[in-house]
């Protein structure tokens, strides 16, 4: 009898898993949300306590990115700046990844963890002008119709 043979012939790869990059950034976003970053979670909590739309935290974009918040309905990505992001090398990676979400459609709005830190009215006031609620919006559409001067 020969024992000349190959046994890897013979065995199977089914129950082998291919390697899948979108498994392990799922995995990253879920270990993030658990990982609460105070200053994300400040934004998070202004979004949800003064607007009406569902904010996700570590949100993957198109199974490559992970961004700090994403509202899916307005096709919006919020991103809270640690210190890190003044790099240079990070600065070169940002606009890359900044460029890809743009040309998929979604619009990116940042902010420095100092502003949130130390100025947050003045994040809302951004966030206002860029969602106005209902009332706002009724209100200007409004003053448009009508010609009231402004108030």
């Amino acid at each position: 009898m020969n024992n000349n043979y190959d046994r890897n012939k013979f065995k199977s790869n089914k129950h082998k898993k291919k390697f899948n990059p979108k498994h392990k950034i799922k995995a990253y976003a879920q270990a993030n949300r658990k990982i609460e970053n105070k200053h994300e979670m400040k934004v998070y909590y202004l979004l949800r306590a003064f607007f009406d739309f569902e904010v996700l935290r570590q949100f993957i974009v198109d199974g490559r990115y992970i961004a700090d918040l994403c509202i899916p309905s307005k096709k919006v990505i919020i991103e809270v700046d640690g210190g890190y992001h003044n790099n240079e090398d990070q600065k070169v990676k940002d606009k890359i990844r900044e460029d890809y979400i743009r040309s998929i459609g979604f619009e990116i709005i940042r902010f420095k963890n100092e502003d949130v830190q130390h100025d947050l009215f003045g994040v809302l006031a951004i966030l206002q002008d860029r969602f106005p609620t209902p009332q706002e919006a009724f209100h200007d559409e409004y003053k448009t119709m009508v010609d009231l001067p402004n108030t």
